[in-house]
């Protein structure tokens, strides 16, 4: 067996975000089995980058709310080129 050596902690965030590669993350998952401080530190990795994740998705919905909140709740608005349109065919302008 290949001796493995400790886990960076960018490896670790990558493997806990699941953007590795079958072959980078192999050796990895043989490690953190026989290592209790990979596993604590992918543990911690991982509760981070939950939060993280969660904290943005939050934050990304107060943003649409906001959005929602200056807009008019009627009818989304005209472009400027819906405008132009509806002007040189006769129509007002709404």
């Amino acid at each position: 067996m290949e001796i493995v050596p400790h886990v960076s902690d960018d490896t670790l965030e990558r493997f806990a975000m699941e953007s590795l590669r079958g072959s980078e993350s192999e050796p990895l998952e043989e490690h953190l089995l026989i290592c209790p401080g990979c596993r604590e530190r992918l543990k911690a990795t991982d509760e981070f980058v939950t939060a993280m994740t969660s904290a943005a998705a939050k934050m990304q919905k107060g943003q649409r709310r906001k959005a929602k909140a200056i807009l008019p709740s009627s009818a989304p608005a005209k472009s400027t080129a819906e405008s132009n349109v509806a002007e040189r065919n006769g129509h007002e302008s709404e």
